[in-house]
């Protein structure tokens, strides 16, 4: 604190980081009627580091008068990535029933720098017991530069020397945006609401400095939000609530260079978007009782974008794709959620049920067509919770999923699926301060492609044993996947095609640790 009515928080933080990153990809494409379409085996290797920088500073001010409060924050993001990958691919295609193969081997360096900053302030004023008026603007700044540099191996000079321009690009973008807005707000002891309007700008600088091309773009945006809340009591609340903001594309999405890490799906980026807008809608119950036991939560979500960023596939005779980003109207989102719980005093048993459900509509494209979507998962869980005097505590439960995609382009790609889990908790103190630990989840699968449907159980089990006055520190053995049956199993939908992907994930293995609890600090 600078004295008794203001104050300074400055939070800086700093990492690096180091990585090593291989994949190994074969893939295979067939039509309609299994006739072979393209075929690919590559491997990837890459290394890289990076240096991030996060700080943030907020001074806040009180003034004499109650309610009224002056804010100005501070923060700032600085990341630097570099790395350097190797890409070598066998590609074959069938034109015409007839194989043709081509090979690369390729290097590519890559250089990423980001450069964000953002300032913020807000000032309250009091109008009366329960009102009051907040006046806010804020400035942001978004810079990013992006070097990618590509070279083909010589057999020559057994040497990466052979420059690649189609694929190597110098881009830099700026985004920036200037908002400033007044939000009214009056709170009464049955309800609360508030309302708020901003005024935006917008500018968005894509700059292409390998083929000499300056994109610049300017959007005005008007962004209204509302709150409104009900206290039914101590127990009881209803809050709905109305948001808008605007969301940039990535560096990624803007710069237009191939990326051919899979050389069947090349992407591109598309420095001509423009930025997403999103309309929001929350709608949130809560009910519990006086000591907590019962309780009722209900959340219903709507989202709905203009301008949404999808893909725009182009899909040639023998399979390859090239995608890149373009923006498109008709995405709606909406999702609910409700959870119930009780206790079942006889049996000392807390029981939870969960119920899920989600909507989504979009467009992409596909050869210029547009390819309208719609998918719906429904889920339902139940769970009982039980504690013993604090020394036997345990879990069961159980959830079933179900999953659909439609297309309005190439219906054979509509899905359906299940998905079924069920999961076992332990946690038991033994006599002599040892612990018992276990956790328990099987997974089931049905509706996917041959191979897929695979069931199977991922079971940890740990002994640990508690020192000191306070059990403070913690001596622990854990065996991870104790079965060995753990795997990864993913199924991808996509707007052109279906990817079952089966990963190499770790199995068994042994772990010990050690941890020790600073429970008390002195000042």
């Amino acid at each position: 604190k600078l004295d008794s009515l203001t104050s300074l928080r400055v939070t800086p933080n700093f990492s690096w980081q180091n990585s090593r990153y291989t994949s190994f990809n074969q893939s295979q494409a067939f039509t309609t009627e299994r006739q072979p379409l393209n075929a690919s085996r590559s491997d990837y290797r890459a290394s890289g580091h990076g240096l991030s920088g996060v700080g943030n500073a907020l001074l806040m001010r009180k003034f004499r008068r109650d309610g009224r409060t002056l804010s100005l924050n501070w923060a700032a993001v600085l990341n630097r990535q570099d790395s350097r990958g190797f890409n070598q691919a066998t590609n074959t295609v069938y034109p015409n029933g007839n194989a043709r193969r081509t090979t690369f081997d390729q290097q590519s360096d890559q250089e990423n720098f980001a450069n964000i900053h953002t300032l913020t302030a807000s000032y309250t004023e009091p109008l009366s017991f329960s009102k009051k008026l907040e006046v806010h603007a804020a400035f942001s700044t978004n810079g990013n530069t992006a070097d990618r540099d590509v070279a083909d191996f010589n057999e020559k000079s057994n040497a990466y020397d052979r420059p690649n321009a189609a694929l190597s690009n110098r881009f830099g973008s700026r985004f920036n945006t200037e908002r400033t807005g007044l939000t009214l707000q009056n709170r009464r002891l049955r309800y609360t609401y508030a309302l708020g309007f901003d005024v935006q700008q917008a500018s968005l600088r894509a700059d292409n400095q390998s083929s000499d091309s300056l994109v610049t773009r300017r959007y005005f945006n008007l962004l209204p939000n509302a709150l409104l809340s009900f206290n039914f009591g101590r127990n009881r609340s209803l809050r709905a609530q109305y948001r808008t903001r605007i969301n940039a594309p990535s560096m990624s999405q803007l710069q237009p260079v191939a990326n051919n890490t899979n050389p069947l799906n090349i992407q591109l980026g598309n420095p001509d978007l423009k930025p997403e807008f999103y309309n929001t809608v929350s709608l949130v119950y809560n009910q519990f009782s006086g000591n907590g036991a019962k309780s009722l939560f209900a959340a219903l979500n709507l989202n709905q974008v203009p301008r949404r960023i999808v893909n725009a596939t182009t899909v040639n005779a023998v399979g390859v794709q090239t995608t890149r980003p373009v923006n498109a109207e008709g995405y709606y989102a909406t999702s609910g959620f409700l959870a119930l719980g009780r206790p079942l005093t006889a049996l000392r048993l807390n029981v939870n049920l969960t119920s899920n459900a989600a909507l989504t509509r979009g467009v992409s494209f596909v050869n210029d067509q547009p390819n309208r979507s719609r998918s719906l998962s429904v889920g339902q869980g139940l769970s009982l919770a039980s504690n013993f005097n604090g020394k036997l505590d345990f879990n069961v439960g159980g959830n079933l999923t179900y999953q659909t995609a439609t297309y309005s382009l190439q219906a054979q790609q509509n899905t359906e699926f299940f998905t079924k889990t069920l999961n076992a908790d332990l946690y038991y103190q033994l006599p002599w301060r040892f612990v018992l630990t276990s956790d328990v989840t099987y997974t089931a699968n049905t509706g996917r492609s041959a191979g897929y449907n695979q069931n199977f159980a991922l079971w940890n089990l740990g002994l640990a044993k508690q020192f000191f006055k306070n059990r403070q520190g913690e001596l622990k053995l854990t065996v991870y996947d104790l079965l060995n049956q753990n795997r990864s199993l993913v199924w991808n939908v996509t707007d052109t095609y279906l990817e079952d992907v089966q990963s190499v994930v770790l199995r068994q293995y042994f772990l010990l640790s050690f941890t020790y609890n600073l429970r008390k600090f002195g000042v």
